[in-house]
């Protein structure tokens, strides 16, 4: 089953214990389930219209979009509920270099993690290295783990 309710790397999911890897395997079957569902629906509705004679006109785009995104609110709304669960279900008591403070959002947290590894190494080589090896920074940032970690490869000599 492909995992695409969260966009985390491999290495986050190696960090996630039992408990939260079945949570995200879960909810990946529940997005599914409405993805499913959602092409049930649109289904009936075209084949609705289609015998009523409206489906060529200008309210089928309407709906089909309304449909598709009701959908997409209801998996934002379970992508919102996982990525809380592994936030606050993911906390380690292994505090990093840099401040953990959880009720920043995560692009707060991307610039405090930034600008200490920014201050702290020069080097870019050994900004990389030491980074990838902050297991705090991989919980900690969530889907924004990857692409710092890119950024800073850019900066490897």
């Amino acid at each position: 089953m492909e995992i695409n309710i969260i966009s985390y790397t491999s290495e986050q999911f190696a960090l996630l214990s039992p408990e939260q890897l079945q949570k995200v395997e879960e909810t990946q079957i529940q997005k599914n389930k409405m993805e499913r569902n959602l092409e049930e629906k649109i289904h009936k509705e075209r084949m609705r219209m289609i015998n009523n004679g409206t489906y060529f006109s200008e309210s089928w785009p309407l709906i089909e979009a309304e449909l598709r995104a009701e959908c997409e609110r209801e998996i934002e709304w379970l992508r919102d509920g996982l990525t809380f669960y592994l936030l606050y279900g993911s906390k380690t008591d292994d505090a990093g270099p840099y401040p953990l403070d959880y009720s920043l959002t995560y692009e707060e947290r991307l610039a405090v993690v930034k600008n200490y590894y920014e201050t702290t190494y020069v080097d870019g080589t050994e900004r990389y290295n030491v980074f990838v090896k902050d297991d705090v920074a991989r919980l900690y940032l969530g889907e924004l783990y990857a692409p710092l970690r890119d950024y800073f490869h850019e900066f490897v000599e």
